[in-house]
């Protein structure tokens, strides 16, 4: 997989999702980045680690940690 930061390089930020899409396409990025691109969600995004912190969260999802209800104790 290429560094989407050297792809992504000359995006100007504030972007939204669209532009950083656009802006790999123009770099000739492989298919595979585009489409991750594709997954990000819709909204501003005010640098590249932004978008780095949202790719890697699409690839490795984060597992949400039990609550406990009141009067529950931990096992």
């Amino acid at each position: 997989m290429i560094d989407i930061r050297q792809v992504l390089a000359e995006l100007s930020f504030p972007a939204r999702r669209w532009q950083a899409i656009a802006e790999a396409q123009h770099y000739g990025a492989p298919g595979a980045s585009v489409t991750e691109l594709l997954g990000l969600p819709l909204r501003s995004y005010h640098g590249i680690e932004e978008i780095v912190d949202e790719l890697r969260e699409q690839r490795h999802p984060r597992i949400p940690t039990a609550t406990r209800t009141h009067g529950e104790r931990a096992a």
